[in-house]
């Protein structure tokens, strides 16, 4: 293996690793904002529509965060 193909290989590790980062700062990022949603009064289905997720998706997302996803309006 020549020394272009290890620069190349750390250059895409590098890159994966950004982009896991970047990808991890933008679920969180969704989490929070789910969960404002939800705490500002709106439903499991409607804030599910907005962000293109499945109420389950939204329901998992609110377990995640606090562990309680009673007081949850589901409709």
């Amino acid at each position: 293996m020549t020394t272009d193909y290890l620069k190349s290989l750390a250059v895409a590790a590098a890159q994966l690793e950004s982009a896991e980062f970047f990808r991890d700062q933008a679920a969180s990022e969704l989490q929070s904002t789910v969960l404002e949603a939800i705490n500002s009064g709106g439903s499991i289905t409607a804030v599910a529509e907005a962000a293109a997720l499945s109420p389950q998706t939204v329901f998992a997302l609110c377990d995640q965060a606090d562990g309680d996803p009673s007081g949850l309006l589901v409709i």
